[in-house]
């Protein structure tokens, strides 16, 4: 953070899209353990985060087309269609850089076309640099609901098994 070079910011993006194709595998997986730990008390913070309607419409909606379309599958048509959809008046970029070295350019017209694609326009007014936040602080959020109640489930999980608690010296 705070890096705002365009390697820096190809990284952040990089990171971000790979989280989100993370998330939503894990949010399907978890989903598939209600089978075996519904009746569970530490299942019960991952059963309320999948079940909130945000994490549904966040999963079922752009954290799907991101990861069916653009983070572990690509669509050959996925960033023709998104350009098509760039028609909001914004002026972009097709790549920065410090030098003239890969290390140092980030293609920044193809994330942008990625995300347009993931959040195509829904007609509510909203322009597409507030649903890109939105996107960004709802994915970050979830993350962080999904990892502080799959910690709960392991702990639960480990302790009603007979695990112990200790800390390292």
């Amino acid at each position: 953070m705070g890096d705002d070079s365009p390697s820096g910011m190809r990284q952040r993006i990089t990171s971000f899209l790979n989280v989100t194709g993370a998330l939503y595998e894990a949010l399907l997986f978890t989903e598939r353990l209600g089978e075996f730990f519904r009746d569970d008390p530490a299942f019960q913070g991952v059963h309320e985060l999948l079940g909130d309607k945000e994490v549904q419409t966040l999963r079922n909606g752009p954290l799907k087309r991101l990861r069916h379309q653009v983070v572990y599958h690509h669509n050959e048509t996925a960033t023709a269609d998104a350009v098509k959809m760039m028609s909001d008046g914004d002026k972009y970029v097709f790549a920065s850089g410090t030098t003239f070295s890969k290390a140092d350019v980030y293609y920044e017209l193809a994330d942008i076309a990625v995300f347009h694609y993931a959040l195509p326009d829904s007609g509510d007014g909203r322009d597409f640099s507030q649903r890109l936040r939105e996107l960004f602080n709802s994915a970050a959020a979830v993350a962080i609901r999904f990892g502080n109640a799959a910690d709960k489930l392991i702990a639960g999980r480990l302790k009603g098994t007979g695990w112990r608690t200790s800390r390292a010296a």
